[in-house]
């Protein structure tokens, strides 16, 4: 395996230098500020979250992980007692309740008595769909205010740096490895308009008809789902479901048993992979290990999480660099916290 130093001396350009530097000391447990490599929109600091708002009662809109830690914040600092209500366009969870304050529907009229309404996602594509809602409903911008400003994903050009990847043939085959939602393809697709297959591997089954609902939105037709993890060989795994039931990973700990496949046995012999993404929750190593005769045949472009485990920036890294010395390798930052760091090779 090509060592950590070998890796940072032949990464492309100096963002990826300053990266691969914080991330060896997040391995090494020490406190790092990804803020300063984040490649997203100018955010504020948590404290400035803090003073603004003080001692305002307020709602928070959106029950899922940002609320989750958005709370968490907010616990820590005296502040959660002033939430009133936590609403939620899924119906399903309506009269739950998170860290003690109930869930109700969007259509309540109890945000009125707020002094402030907190849109909880943290991710830039889901907050803006809310800020345009929220504004239909009536709710003025002034009360409003956006927790992605603080505590921030780049999900919109995360997998796609205009930058690194700049162009796309007429021909692209894309595997979606831990596709989700399908929201990675679509954003794949407004890169790629005249894409001719993707590949979407999603091992949690509760996803299925999320995807396929998607998929018929975007009327691209040429997609194979395949509800299956991606991994070294073909072989049956254990996989735990996350506490949002949408997420999931191999875990020897997993409840549920599901099939892996490597890459190399999927893709059919005649097709030309052009751009490999993987976010597989820490099976990005063994993931690519199943696709190694497809990418040393056809130098895919790469866009891998390589977060999940302390050394995966260094592990898989070297590993590309042994299938395909000639990649170009760079190192991008899309949260402003330590997740989703993606190795690009091009």
């Amino acid at each position: 395996m090509t060592s950590g130093q070998s890796i940072y001396e032949s990464l492309a350009d100096e963002k990826s230098r300053q990266i691969f530097l914080l991330r060896k000391r997040f391995a090494m447990a020490e406190q790092v500020d990804f803020g300063a490599v984040f490649d997203g929109r100018p955010f504020k600091r948590i404290n400035e979250l803090i003073k603004k708002i003080g001692s305002k009662s307020y709602c928070c809109y959106g029950a899922g992980e940002g609320c989750r830690v958005l709370l968490g914040i907010l616990k820590s600092h005296g502040l959660l007692g002033n939430c009133l209500k936590i609403y939620d366009s899924n119906i399903s969870l309506s009269g739950k309740m998170i860290e003690g304050i109930p869930v109700a529907g969007f259509g309540e009229k109890a945000a009125e008595r707020a002094e402030l309404g907190i849109m909880t996602p943290y991710s830039y594509s889901v907050t803006d769909n809310m800020e345009k809602m929220l504004l239909a409903m009536g709710i003025p911008p002034e009360k409003t205010l956006k927790f992605s400003d603080y505590y921030a994903i780049n999900d919109i050009e995360m997998y796609f740096d205009p930058l690194i990847i700049k162009e796309f043939g007429g021909k692209e085959i894309f595997v979606d490895g831990g596709c989700l939602d399908f929201k990675t393809s679509i954003n794949f697709l407004r890169h790629c308009p005249n894409a001719h297959k993707i590949y979407a591997f999603e091992p949690n089954g509760e996803q299925v008809a999320v995807i396929n609902q998607n998929i018929g939105r975007t009327g691209f037709q040429n997609v194979r789902v395949i509800e299956a993890a991606l991994w070294d060989h073909n072989t049956e795994l254990s996989f735990a479901v996350t506490d949002y039931k949408s997420g999931g990973k191999i875990s020897t700990a997993g409840e549920n048993t599901i099939s892996a496949f490597s890459l190399d046995s999927i893709v059919e012999a005649d097709e030309e992979i052009t751009f490999i993404k993987l976010d597989v929750e820490g099976a990005e190593l063994n993931a690519l290990k199943g696709a190694s005769e497809t990418i040393k045949k056809y130098k895919p472009k790469l866009a891998i999480s390589v977060y999940h485990k302390p050394m995966d920036f260094i592990d898989i890294s070297g590993y590309l660099k042994s299938l395909v010395p000639d990649y170009e390798l760079f190192f991008r930052h899309y949260t402003t916290f330590d997740s989703e760091t993606v190795l690009y090779c091009r």
